[in-house]
């Protein structure tokens, strides 16, 4: 077998079916070093962990712990620092491309609503939610002089919380605002012209 052949442990769920252990990909994630990761999660193997930490840990859907209370109760923290951990929420939400540079979308109502997306599934069900926040920032590009979209996890605080908290009241405002429209005959293309005088960029005003 090749030595670059990715092999990830399988665990057996609560109705006998073979799975991949979450928390190794996880753990194979956020350290970015196989040895590392397998180092660690052998270590959640052991009995004498399983022990001390199975009243403090949460538990996923395969009985292995979350990668997020292992860093919340155990010593793990010291070993995937937490700017490995923005550089790799960030990775998973589409804010980088392969060479790690900033991924810009065009600012269209197609991305709009597919970042609205991401950005509301990270706040809503993230188990890193309660210490980051995700929001759509606006990106000018210095070659084209045109601005884009880029998705974004940091650390949280309370004007990104509100920021955050915003754009999904817009969006969903705007929602409403569309059915009751549509309901009364108003089409589509009228309502995206209405919006571009108004000077919002599509459905959701990210300022």
């Amino acid at each position: 077998m090749a030595k670059n052949c990715a092999i990830i442990p399988r665990v057996t769920n609560k109705q006998g079916e073979q799975q991949d252990s979450r928390l190794f990909i996880d753990l194979l994630s956020f350290t970015s070093n196989r040895e590392k990761a397998t180092e660690l999660y052998q270590i959640t193997k052991n009995n004498d962990f399983i022990e001390a930490a199975k009243d403090k840990v949460t538990l996923d859907n395969l009985g292995e712990p979350t990668l997020k209370s292992l860093m919340e109760h155990t010593s793990l923290s010291k070993y995937i620092p937490e700017q490995q951990v923005l550089q790799n929420l960030n990775k998973q939400i589409g804010r980088f491309t392969k060479r790690d540079t900033i991924r810009l979308y065009i600012d269209n109502k197609e991305n709009q609503q597919e970042l609205f997306q991401r950005v509301l599934n990270f706040n809503k069900t993230n188990p890193f939610k309660g210490e980051y926040v995700a929001t759509i920032k606006k990106v000018m590009d210095s070659e084209s002089n045109r601005v884009f979209l880029s998705p974004k996890i940091e650390k949280k605080n309370q004007l990104n919380s509100l920021e955050a908290d915003k754009m999904e009241y817009n969006q969903n405002l705007n929602n409403r605002l569309r059915d009751i429209l549509a309901s009364k005959g108003v089409t589509v293309g009228a309502l995206d012209e209405l919006e571009r005088r108004r000077g919002i960029a599509g459905v959701t005003d990210f300022d």
